[in-house]
């Protein structure tokens, strides 16, 4: 029986039997010397992974950069064209660089409603598209000129952001921007031939676009005026125990028309209108003490006045006087033209100016609190200004309707201004230039609804009007249709039911409430001139749903913005509007829009790298959508029976 041999065995070291200890170093040698080498390996490997690992990824994975991913013959000239591996990522590489800088649009975008991929981004097809693009401008001779170049960054980019998306792909910003050069020019190529296959609209087209946005409908309408219901509802008024049920749960911002006015109590100065030669008031001493000041132009002052005071002293009152209870819209303001009140502008605006001073004078000084007591009714008494102190508290209303020196912006400036103050500017009313101070104010309170119960009814009367108006129209409309019931046999509810009726069934129910059913000629969506406007077309502008109904449908009755009016539309029929209605604009804009519906069809189905158009055009050649098509049967990435999975090597979609 041999024995083992033990030659060139020896002994272990006494330190090594410490389990605890990660590196053993020989005797008397340094264990941190060790410790160091190691850690320097580490670092090296590391570094080698990495660098290895960003190539890789970089780099597209570990494809075989020779390897050929696309090749093309080029339909103008015959000639082959093949692109490997590498130039493929740096073409994917260009695209990603001009991600967001809406140079590039992507296929994606030109895919169906429905395609959950659209939009979505850079896809292999956009790389397959710019490279064919590329060589087709290169052979035309498209090319992108450093102006245009320039001018279409400056929208997007600075140099600096240049440089950052260089960065982020690990290129130079020389590079970045030649990987943005090219993909304009291919842009631009896509661009011209988009442009040459559609050189013209279909008419026929865009005549039938525009004659199915633009039908022409027919109604017609029953109103009736909230004002005539209300006598009517004030009749039923609820007992007070229900009244005043109403009346607490209205909300906060309804029951503030029930509050008591804010009182104030006040101290004026001011100057009484015509201010100019006809006046009374002695300016002399007001202007003297405030003159105009050097720097202040004058001319461009008193054309500042007029725009501040044309709509209290120099507008034109309507012929006959507008009646705010009519229901009917306001006429729109017109005023006197600047050179006609030339005179009357230049003396008040100078007068203005130097109340406006005194004013600021006195605000200074009493903001001063070391500066002595301001006596400023002393002071506007020796300028020779009217000084008003009403001994009893005014009402809003009662400043509004003083016929002195009253208005609504010198009653609106009292309600916000602190007590103890000065009104900050020198207000403008027919009557007078004032300055005021606020001495006092009770602020508007909640009252007891048994106070002010007539009020209250009034209120409660005006909405149960528009409630009966409504009821009577829905009756009508219960009389001209059957409405369906319910899965419970219950009747569904009226906002819920717009039957189909006819004109004359319509009309001759109308006829048993004495009610009046006015007709509108044919017109279409737009909005119509105020001055050819009727009543229906006020609502319509309103109520622009009414133009969706179906013909003969007879909707919810309704209530106009202003509240004045209940009323009930018929939408009776409707056509197709006549050509010659048809606006210039509208056929620019209908001729766009149509270049731009056959531009992404044809793109969709044409300059798509996957359309057999593209495809036999080209001769298109693509590798990796071939064994795309050989995964498929296999179902949703598994490989078929007996092949093994393969990975493709395209890049993944941009963005």
């Amino acid at each position: 029986m041999s024995t083992p041999s033990t030659q060139g065995a020896q002994p272990t070291p006494e330190h090594a039997a410490h389990d605890d200890d990660f590196i053993v170093a020989p005797p008397g040698r340094s264990k941190a010397f060790y410790i160091f080498v190691l850690a320097l390996m580490v670092f090296v490997l590391i570094i080698f992974s990495i660098g290895d690992l960003a190539q890789y990824v970089l780099g597209g994975g570990g494809a075989d950069q020779a390897a050929i991913e696309v090749t093309w013959i080029d339909p103008i000239t015959k000639k082959k064209h093949e692109v490997n591996g590498k130039d493929y990522r740096e073409a994917k590489l260009d695209l990603d660089c001009c991600m967001g800088l809406n140079i590039w649009t992507p296929l994606s975008a030109f895919a169906e409603d429905d395609d959950p991929n659209r939009g979505i981004g850079f896809e292999p097809e956009d790389v397959v598209l710019l490279l064919t693009l590329e060589q087709l401008a290169i052979e035309t001779g498209i090319e992108v000129s450093n102006r245009e170049f320039s001018d279409r960054l400056s929208l997007f980019v600075t140099d600096a952001d240049l440089e950052n998306i260089g960065n982020r792909f690990r290129r130079n910003k020389t590079k970045t921007a030649a990987g943005i050069r090219r993909v304009m020019r291919a842009a631009n190529m896509r661009t011209a031939i988009l442009q040459a296959a559609n050189m013209f609209a279909d008419p026929a087209a865009v005549e039938a676009a525009w004659k199915e946005a633009n039908p022409e409908y027919r109604f017609e309408y029953i109103e009736t005026k909230i004002s005539d219901w209300e006598e009517v509802a004030k009749e039923s008024a609820p007992p007070d125990a229900d009244l005043k049920a109403w009346y607490d749960g209205l909300q906060e911002f309804q029951k503030r028309q029930f509050y008591s006015d804010a009182m104030m109590q006040v101290a004026l100065a001011y100057v009484p209108m015509p201010a100019g030669a006809d006046s009374t008031f002695d300016a002399s001493a007001l202007l003297a003490k405030y003159p105009k000041p050097d720097a202040v132009d004058l001319a461009a002052s008193q054309e500042l006045y007029y725009n501040l005071s044309r709509a209290t002293r120099f507008v034109i009152e309507p012929d006959p006087p507008y009646d705010p209870e009519s229901g009917d819209p306001a006429p729109p303001l017109e005023f006197q033209a600047l050179e006609d009140v030339r005179e009357t502008v230049n003396a008040e605006a100078a007068i203005y100016n130097a109340l406006g001073e005194f004013l600021k004078d006195v605000r200074t000084r009493e903001a001063d609190v070391d500066a002595p007591d301001v006596d400023w009714v002393a002071e506007a008494t020796a300028l020779g200004l009217t000084v008003e102190q009403p001994t009893a508290s005014l009402s809003t209303e009662q400043i509004v309707e003083n016929e002195t020196w009253g208005g609504q912006a010198l009653a609106s400036r009292l309600s916000f201004s602190p007590k103890n103050s000065m009104i900050p500017n020198v207000q403008v009313h027919k009557g007078a230039l004032v300055i005021a101070r606020l001495l006092d104010r009770v602020d508007p309170a909640p009252q007891d609804m048994f106070l002010i119960k007539d009020e209250v009814v009034d209120a409660w009367a005006k909405e149960e009007a528009r409630r009966l108006a409504v009821q009577r129209f829905n009756v009508l409309r219960d009389m001209c249709a059957d409405r369906p019931l319910d899965d419970n046999g219950t009747m569904i509810a009226e906002a819920a039911w717009s039957p189909v009726v006819d004109s004359e069934t319509l009309r001759e129910q109308a006829d048993i409430f004495s009610m009046t059913v006015t007709d509108r000629a044919w017109r279409g969506r737009r909005p119509i001139a105020p001055d050819d406007a009727t009543d229906l077309d006020t609502i319509l502008a309103e109520q622009p749903t009414m133009f969706d109904l179906e013909p003969g449908m007879l909707p919810q009755p309704g209530i106009n913005r202003a509240g004045t009016h209940a009323y009930l539309i018929h939408l009776v029929e409707t056509r197709e509007a006549p050509l010659d209605q048809m606006l210039p604009v509208e056929l620019l804009n209908g001729r766009r829009t149509e270049l731009n519906t056959e531009a992404v069809a044809l793109m969709r189905d044409v300059l798509h790298p996957r359309s057999e158009w593209f495809q036999a055009k080209f001769q298109l050649n693509v590798p990796s959508w071939d064994e795309e098509a050989e995964e498929e049967p296999a179902g949703a990435g598994s490989p078929s029976d007996g092949d093994e999975a393969t990975d493709s090597n395209d890049p993944p979609a941009g963005g």
